[in-house]
């Protein structure tokens, strides 16, 4: 894959994770976007709903770090192996979640999370596959 590609990879995935993370963050504050997330039975989530949102946001920011590492767009405090087996994660987080917003009883968690999840899912696997 070339290096524009891989470039143009990661950021795809940096600004839908950015993006992510503060949806999580909106709904770790309650906000009504609960039929966007968690299998979209809550409009607001429960406590135990937002705390997990908020540890979500951790997870979306350190996504970030390794894809701009693994990219080879920026380089952050992460080791290029740890940036490596991230990717990996990722991979496997997002095929897990696309299968979990395929089956959500929320219509819109289904049209619009999956998408993102499938895109997520081929990104970050082409970024774990190797670097430019």
């Amino acid at each position: 894959m070339s290096s524009t590609m891989f470039a143009i990879i990661g950021w795809t995935v940096t600004v839908l994770f950015a993006a992510l993370a503060v949806f999580q963050l909106l709904l770790a504050l309650g906000l009504p976007l609960g039929r966007f997330a968690w299998g979209g039975f809550h409009e607001r989530p429960p406590r135990a709903f937002r705390l997990a949102s908020m540890l979500s946001v951790g997870v979306f920011v350190f996504g970030i770090l390794a894809v701009l590492e693994r990219a080879g767009l920026h380089d952050t405090l992460l080791d290029a192996r740890v940036a490596e087996i991230t990717c990996w994660i990722l991979t496997a987080i997002f095929a897990l979640s696309t299968l979990g917003n395929l089956n959500s009883r929320s219509p819109a968690e289904k049209r619009v999370m999956t998408p993102v999840a499938v895109v997520l899912t081929i990104s970050c696997l082409l970024l774990a596959l190797g670097a430019p």
